[in-house]
């Protein structure tokens, strides 16, 4: 009876992550690979975290594509020629985004500390956050460099809007009432959206230090190593410090500072 409850387990699990994968592959959000990587990131998340997890997950996947979405038909000439990742997501940025998520509820999973569930959803809700505030903020009419607040230009990290702060804390929120599907805690929803919040205002602040270039031919500053069809050169910030840095250190640090004040 057990083995036979382990198999409709794992094959409910493989079930819904083929429900939600195999549907952004088509919508080609995902490149082949990336496909292949979120499928098995989605298998471990079903497994290790049961329904609550894949509706965490899910949440977060309705969220990216909207965001894609508004950005695409509103502005997505300047993340395209600014934003050093396009909309289609390959293997890196999905790494970048799910990896330290899958590592958490795998140690929840052994260990069955609910510590680590919580870290696993409040890193879900810094991507969700992250992913909104560059979405969302891209849109508003003004931006602003996040130490001098001084008007700054739009699409380059590192530059905030409070548009993007509002839609930053909302998807934050949106993936911290997922935890309710696991247990109902309303302490545990305000820690996971303030925290979720943190790591996309971290992620920015990071974002001022990212390594910037300059287009030889249109001189546009950028994220970007190609611009024009031509490399581009060095402008500032630091060399190894590009998005998907950023993106993986603003989570790690925000997980770290959970697992401390809930370990306490």
């Amino acid at each position: 009876m057990l083995y036979g409850g382990v198999i409709m387990n794992i094959g409910i699990s493989i079930l819904l992550s083929l429900l939600l994968s195999l549907p952004a592959y088509i919508k080609k959000s995902f490149t082949y690979i990336g496909l292949i990587y979120a499928f098995l990131t989605c298998l471990i998340f079903c497994v290790c975290g049961g329904i609550g997890a894949y509706i965490s997950l899910v949440a977060l996947y309705v969220i990216t594509v909207v965001t894609d979405k508004v950005k695409k038909e509103k502005k997505e000439h300047i993340e395209k020629s600014k934003h050093e990742k396009g909309s289609k997501r390959d293997i890196t940025q999905l790494i970048d985004n799910l990896f330290l998520a899958a590592v958490c509820i795998l140690i929840y999973k052994i260990v069955k500390n609910e510590v680590f569930y919580i870290m696993f959803v409040t890193s879900l809700a810094v991507s969700a956050s992250d992913t909104s505030a560059s979405g969302i903020g891209i849109l508003a009419k003004k931006t602003y460099k996040i130490f001098t607040f001084k008007k700054a230009e739009r699409g380059l990290s590192g530059n905030v809007s409070i548009l993007g702060f509002i839609a930053s804390f909302v998807a934050a929120f949106l993936i911290a009432l997922t935890y309710l599907i696991h247990v109902k805690s309303i302490y545990i929803i305000v820690i996971v959206t303030v925290f979720g919040f943190l790591g996309a205002f971290l992620d920015s602040v990071l974002g001022c230090f990212q390594v910037k270039y300059q287009c030889k031919k249109c001189g546009e500053i950028t994220e970007k190593k190609i611009h024009c069809e031509m490399p581009t050169e060095y402008k500032s910030g630091i060399s190894i410090l590009n998005n998907g840095m950023v993106n993986f250190l603003s989570n790690f640090m925000v997980l770290i500072i959970v697992y401390i004040i809930l370990s306490l």
